[in-house]
């Protein structure tokens, strides 16, 4: 019961992350779900669904066919598919009642390769775990399966990990973070997973850099660094201060090839309630380096839902373990306010608090998903000053 949420709506899970991270991909997506996961993907986690259509599919079998794990009607659909639409590749995944019985989908993905002759990627996911999951599942299944040794290296060349509306909505931030690495002086090698191709993550791996902009793209960096001996920045370009900051820590990257995290700690004194900025880890992170090279002086925590990778933190940032949890550190007073999205900053116990909004689309969906700040600009650094001078 502790994860029961009465305020808050249900997060974007793990197959809404698979499938927002394939959106872009010449790929036929076929979800196992017994006739309900597909449409609250469609209808409630995809922004991009009014400029451009994608094939992602029910696979349509009754519930009682996918409870007696009938995978042959599920190759025989997906093979059918395959051959109408002829996909640079196939994804096959579930939701809960093929978790329950345990289907399984790399199995499948074999046996539907071996028919079609198409590259299948079989991606376990389950809907019980967040969209983070989802796309860390398919970021690894890309870069395992396509992505190849380098032949050379392209000089100042990033890798964007982790990019997908559920983060960072659909509203332009995925071109700003391009054209702020392109200002300083980058090129793009790969984008994953919007403004994307088959072909770049091919040649991925001759990226000079990797810059992980969720937490959800930390995983794929931490392959490629095994594999391909490439150095990683944990960190988004928020404002211009903080796009600067963060250019240089790509740069030291290159030189010395070590990895590092966009994080710079408040001086403020210990004994004040912090400022509590809840939303992926790595943009909160950055929003927090960016508030304090904007002259913010007050404490600031990050926290999150969707977990949080140690190597990533700093001392007094939480993972919430659910909308009680937070409930319960809200009630004590822990914080002098926060920014989170809408629906969590409407929260009972903090509607006379200081707070500011900043859209979280894996949390409140389609309601504030168009209102995403554009975090580069004018506007995104009066906004940012703004904050910093502003006091609970």
């Amino acid at each position: 019961m502790k994860q029961l949420s009465i305020y808050l709506p249900p997060f974007a899970g793990d197959y809404s992350g698979a499938c927002s991270a394939l959106f872009d991909f010449n790929c036929l997506i076929l979800i196992q779900d017994a006739a309900c996961c597909t449409r609250n993907y469609v209808d409630y986690d995809e922004p991009r669904w009014d400029r451009t259509k994608r094939t992602t599919l029910c696979a349509q079998l009754r519930t009682m066919d996918a409870v007696l794990g009938r995978d042959d009607k599920l190759i025989s659909k997906a093979v059918q598919a395959a051959g109408e639409l002829h996909p640079d590749f196939i994804a096959l995944m579930g939701g809960p009642v093929p978790a329950v019985i345990g289907t399984d989908f790399p199995g499948i993905a074999r046996e539907v390769e071996a028919q079609t002759g198409i590259p299948a990627l079989g991606l376990p996911t389950t809907g019980f775990s967040s969209y983070t999951s989802g796309i860390e599942l398919v970021l690894s299944a890309l870069i395992d399966r396509f992505t190849a040794p380098p032949s050379d290296k392209v000089p100042d060349g990033v890798n964007v990990l982790g990019l997908t509306p559920l983060d960072f909505g659909n509203t332009g931030n995925d071109r700003a973070i391009r054209q702020a690495l392109e200002e300083r002086g980058f090129g793009v090698v790969c984008s994953f997973s919007m403004g994307v191709g088959l072909e770049e993550v091919r040649r991925a791996a001759s990226a000079q850099v990797n810059l992980v902009v969720s937490r959800s793209g930390l995983r794929a960096a931490l392959e490629m660094e095994r594999r391909f001996s490439i150095p990683w920045v944990a960190g988004v370009p928020i404002g211009t201060l903080g796009a600067d900051r963060l250019a240089a820590l790509l740069r030291a990257s290159i030189l010395d090839g070590r990895s590092w995290s966009f994080s710079v700690a408040s001086d403020a004194p210990s004994d004040i309630p912090p400022l509590l900025l809840i939303g992926d880890q790595v943009a909160a992170n950055s929003l927090r380096a960016s508030l304090l090279l904007n002259g913010d002086r007050r404490p600031l925590a990050v926290a999150s839902f969707f977990g949080l990778a140690p190597q990533l933190a700093l001392p007094g940032d939480l993972a919430l373990e659910s909308e009680a949890h937070l409930l319960r550190l809200l009630k004590k007073g822990a914080f002098s306010g926060m920014i989170a999205d809408p629906l969590i900053t409407h929260l009972p116990p903090v509607r006379w608090r200081w707070w500011t909004s900043f859209p979280h689309p894996a949390v409140s969906s389609n309601l504030y998903w168009d209102k995403v700040p554009l975090i580069m600009g004018d506007t995104m650094d009066r906004t940012l000053r703004r904050w910093a001078a502003e006091r609970p």
